[in-house]
């Protein structure tokens, strides 16, 4: 059963991502409005999804991915952290300036207290 979650939540990711294209489209006025359509469908449906398919149905999620017996997932979880380093980066060097820098330390704070939730459970 987990297995046809894990293939709907993949199925439902991308569809999303090419609504929030169709919407961005649709409603985008200009090139930066479609930018932050498509950022929120992407980040919310791929992230999202994601996280919430690695939390619930991790164990079938890590044999789809080739990741049983391995250190898959800590790999991707580092790779995501590693991510947002370089993100924070990029945020300084290219001066994108106080709320730019407010999203990268909320994520690593929100981050941090679900990793921790989860090394408590």
């Amino acid at each position: 059963m987990d297995t046809k979650i894990n293939n709907i939540l993949e199925t439902s990711r991308w569809v999303s991502v090419a609504i929030g294209i169709f919407l961005a489209i649709l409603w985008g006025n200009n090139p930066v409005q479609q930018f932050s359509i498509i950022t929120a469908f992407a980040v919310i449906f791929i992230a999202g999804l994601t996280g919430i398919e690695s939390i619930f149905f991790g164990e079938s999620a890590s044999e789809q991915s080739g990741y049983t017996g391995g250190r898959g997932y800590q790999r991707q979880s580092g790779a995501n952290n590693l991510a947002l380093a370089i993100t924070a980066i990029l945020v300084y060097v290219l001066g994108w300036g106080y709320y730019a820098q407010l999203a990268i330390m909320s994520v690593l704070i929100i981050f941090l207290a679900l990793s921790g939730t989860n090394h408590a459970y």
